[in-house]
C-alpha cells in the first residue's frame, strides 16, 4: 500500500498523525460521513470512548476517545508509580479539509480508488498516573523497546498505540478490556469490510513519530483486502 502523506507543516503540531484513515467514497456519500464513520466505527470496533473534555489541548485535536484502565502494572515498590494504562485517540480532520487535501487517489491491485482521509495520533500511556516510570514492562524502555534512546512518549507509547489501534495488541500480545472482552483492534473491520494496511517507520526527526499507519476501508467486494 503506497500512500502520500501531507507534510507536517500543515498540522503544526509537536508530533505527526500517526494513523491515517482513508474511507472509500463508496461507502459515504460526503467528508463529513466519513469521519463520523470513523469515529463511530473505533468506538465499535476498538472500543474507544469519546473524551470531550480534553479535546482541546496542546495538540488541537477536532475530537478525541479513549480507553481506560487497561493492563494494570503492580510491580513497583513504591505504589505510587503503579499504574493501568490508556489507549488515547486524537482525531484531526478540520485542517485537512482547510487545505482541500481531505481527499486522495490510491492505486489498490492495480486500479485507482477515491477516498476521503481522516488523521489522527494514538498513543498508550499511564491512565492513572501521572509521569510513570520510563521502565515499565507495559509502556516504557523495556522488551523491543529497551535500548530506545530519547523521549519514551514518542519513541515507544506512540508505536504501542499505533499496534493496539491496529492490532489488538501490546508488544504481540492480546489487550483486554477491564471487563474482559478483547481489544480488537482496527483489523476486526475485516468481518464487514475490505481492508488495505501499510506500516512504516518515519525515523524522520521532522514527523515527530517513528512509525505510521495507514488503513484503507473499501466496501466488501467478495474478495478480502491484502495487508502489507
Amino acid at each position: 500500500m503506497d500512500v502520500s502523506l501531507p507534510h507536517q507543516s500543515i498540522f503544526g503540531l509537536p508530533r505527526y498523525p500517526n494513523v491515517w484513515f482513508y474511507v472509500a467514497k463508496d461507502i459515504v456519500p460526503s467528508y463529513e460521513r466519513a469521519t463520523q464513520f470513523i469515529i463511530e466505527s473505533m468506538a465499535s470496533y476498538l472500543g474507544v470512548r469519546a473524551d470531550a473534555g480534553h479535546a482541546h489541548d496542546v495538540l488541537r485535536c477536532d475530537a478525541r476517545a479513549t480507553i481506560r484502565h487497561l493492563q494494570p502494572y503492580r510491580g513497583y515498590s513504591n505504589h505510587r508509580h503503579n499504574h493501568s494504562h490508556a489507549l488515547d485517540i486524537r482525531y484531526y480532520y478540520r485542517v485537512l479539509r482547510a487545505n482541500e487535501i481531505e481527499q486522495a487517489t490510491l492505486d489498490l491491485a492495480g486500479k485507482d480508488r477515491a477516498f476521503y482521509r481522516i488523521a489522527a495520533q494514538v498513543r498508550y500511556e499511564a491512565s492513572t498516573a501521572h509521569n510513570p516510570p520510563d521502565d515499565c514492562p507495559v509502556c516504557g524502555r523495556s522488551g523491543d523497546y529497551a535500548d530506545v534512546d530519547g523521549d519514551v512518549n514518542r519513541l515507544v507509547r506512540d508505536p504501542l498505540g499505533l499496534e493496539l489501534c491496529l492490532n489488538g495488541t501490546v508488544r504481540g500480545r492480546p489487550v483486554s478490556h477491564p471487563a474482559g472482552s478483547p481489544v480488537r483492534g482496527v483489523r476486526a473491520m475485516a468481518s464487514d469490510y475490505d481492508l488495505y494496511f501499510g506500516v512504516f517507520d518515519a525515523n524522520c526527526p521532522e514527523t515527530g513519530t517513528p512509525r505510521v499507519g495507514c488503513v484503507a476501508v473499501l466496501q466488501r467486494s467478495g474478495v478480502n483486502g491484502a495487508s502489507s
